[in-house]
């Protein structure tokens, strides 16, 4: 299966927005985020898709099947470093490689950007660790209970790439 990987915009909107809110409910402890929150809310994603950070991977029929952004620092003392986050692939579409391939789009991204790519995956998401070491992120350390999933403590790894 090809994957066509761009720059989402603001003619998405209601696609990305449905998929961030199918991913938050697919896999609430694979995301600091729930569906209630303000920062899901339409505006809110309008915005992030105005400063051309988040990427998707839409499929043969131009259908939007994953999703991963960058983000960046402005402040002196930490923008050498930048953050993938909400990385997400639909169900029907996992296995074919469009996880390995918005992770390397993001990486692409963050080159010349920064020096160090960051990431956050929840403990217990073994694919999703898999698919970040295989792009040559390594973990340095666990942040215990780094997220709260229905009073279940979720740990999280602490990952990175030097650029």
């Amino acid at each position: 299966m090809g994957w066509t990987i761009r720059a989402l915009k603001a003619s998405d909107l209601d696609a990305a927005h449905a998929l961030r809110h199918d991913a938050l409910r697919d896999a609430p402890t694979a995301f600091g985020s729930s569906p209630d929150d303000a920062l899901e809310s339409r505006a809110s994603w309008a915005d992030l898709l105005a400063g051309g950070r988040v990427f998707a991977g839409f499929d043969d029929t131009a259908i939007l099947r994953g999703m991963a952004a960058l983000g960046l620092n402005d402040r002196a003392k930490t923008r050498h470093r930048a953050r993938m986050w909400g990385v997400y692939v639909a169900p029907a579409a996992r296995g074919h490689g469009l996880a390995q391939a918005l992770v390397a789009h993001v990486v692409a991204e963050a080159r010349g950007r920064a020096e160090w790519l960051d990431a956050a995956v929840a403990a217990d998401n073994a694919a999703a660790i898999r698919v970040y070491e295989a792009a040559g992120f390594t973990r340095y350390g666990t942040e215990p209970a780094g997220h709260k999933v229905d009073g279940t403590d979720i740990d999280l790894h602490l990952m990175t790439l030097r650029l």
